[in-house]
């Protein structure tokens, strides 16, 4: 019987310096935190076995530098990769605003395929914050997906139940804490789901969104 390799799939979070991009993949890879987790320069990545709707992957997660003066070096890696993870911290609107900007490079420099859909999720990190630090909203953040959803979906058969249902729920997203692990794993599930829904355009029962922009993934780890 032969050996069958593992399908590579490659994940990038981009976001603003300090949002906590290398502690969300670190507390999903390695189930760790630390609070003196350094800014990345350039680029680095881990990787994690995982399966999804019976398919057996070898994950690749990058993280990038969020400072400007990295651009040149991370752009490059922006190609080949299966899902982008926006990423931006709830007490910091500016990273919030920024999100806009991380979408825009990616588009540009990713050379996507213009005949195929393409998985975004939006992840609002640092939940765990008290809520007077708390200054970007759920509307704030269901509105940005909402109204950014037209190039994840317009690939879709807009006859399709996903394209209906995108359309209307916009871009997933979820809050998550990086520190307690609240959602991390969650996020990076939805991600998956996502990108295995839009992999197969049409199909129906790979992933539920709920009221809150969200998956209700079929998932799991082996």
């Amino acid at each position: 019987m032969g050996f069958s390799p593992n399908k590579l799939l490659k994940i990038i979070l981009l976001g603003d310096g300090g949002v906590g991009k290398s502690s969300l993949i670190q507390q999903f890879v390695n189930n760790t935190f630390d609070p003196n987790c350094s800014h990345t320069i350039g680029v680095e990545f881990l990787v994690k076995e995982m399966q999804v709707n019976n398919t057996k992957l070898t994950v690749q997660i990058w993280d990038t530098a969020g400072q400007e003066r990295y651009r040149s070096l991370r752009t490059p890696f922006y190609r080949g990769c299966d899902i982008c993870i926006l990423t931006f911290s709830l007490d910091n609107e500016e990273s919030f605003k920024n999100v806009d900007m991380w979408f825009s490079e990616f588009y540009n420099y990713a050379n996507l395929d213009p005949n195929q859909p393409f998985p975004f999720i939006v992840v609002g990190n640092k939940c765990d914050l008290p809520e007077e630090k708390v200054v970007v909203s759920k509307e704030q953040i269901q509105n940005w997906c909402i109204n950014n959803a037209a190039k994840m979906i317009d690939k879709l058969p807009q006859e399709s139940e996903s394209y209906k249902k995108l359309k209307e729920t916009g871009i997933p997203f979820v809050t998550t804490s990086a520190q307690s692990a609240e959602n991390v794993a969650s996020s990076f599930e939805t991600a998956l789901s996502l990108w295995s829904l839009l992999e197969l355009k049409s199909k129906e029962n790979l992933g539920n969104i709920n009221d809150f922009g969200e998956y209700t993934p079929l998932y799991q780890h082996f």
